[in-house]
């Protein structure tokens, strides 16, 4: 069969064949040609601006920078499992009649949502939103030791609630990676009884 779904792959296989533009470029075993599919569909992205007037969005929001950052604010690809993960949006809220709120969605190599959360559920959310001032900046932090180590895609959109209405959204937004770096202080706590 021909899939994209990593998981039935995995499940239902036990050799797979890589296509590229009709062409046969791997074959192996599932978890292999899966690593090697994912390698060369996944494109770094830890930063996007759009400049003014080519904001990505409609008359009630736009996007004008996006980034992913470490806890010292440094875009970069690779991330420690063990560290916070910053997801930076700055846009303009035009909503007048509902407050937008910006949505992200951390999807893993096998395209599952594995972290989602929205700006609405920060206490500081309104009043971002009752300030003159249509630029709203927001930060999303995705606590370390949370990922696994693996490939992630970031999906990101602005939109309100009640009703329900999306205004811009970008499925492959920013790209980073976890990994379990060598240089960095690892902590062990022991578990359990005497």
């Amino acid at each position: 069969f021909v899939s994209h779904d990593m998981d039935a792959i995995l499940k239902l296989t036990s050799r797979v064949i890589l296509l590229v533009n009709g062409k046969v470029v791997d074959e192996g075993l599932p978890q292999e040609i899966i690593n090697n599919y994912t390698l060369i569909s996944f494109r770094p992205q830890i930063f996007k601006t759009w400049a003014i007037g080519e904001e990505l969005g409609n008359k009630y929001a736009k996007l004008k920078s996006i980034s992913v950052t470490n806890n010292k604010d440094v875009q970069q690809f690779e991330y420690d499992v063990t560290e916070n993960i910053k997801v930076k949006i700055n846009y303009l809220d035009l909503n007048k009649e509902y407050k937008n709120t910006a949505i992200v969605h951390v999807i893993d190599e096998f395209d599952r949502t594995i972290f989602a959360s929205n700006e609405f559920d920060a206490v500081e959310w309104l009043s971002h939103h009752d300030s003159s001032s249509s630029l709203i900046s927001t930060t999303c932090i995705i606590p370390g030791n949370l990922l696994q180590i693996g490939r992630y895609k970031v999906l990101i959109a602005i939109g309100n609630y009640n009703p329900n209405i999306i205004h811009v959204k970008i499925d492959e937004a920013l790209t980073f990676n976890v990994i379990n770096k060598s240089d960095v202080e690892k902590y062990r706590v022991e578990v359990g009884g005497n």
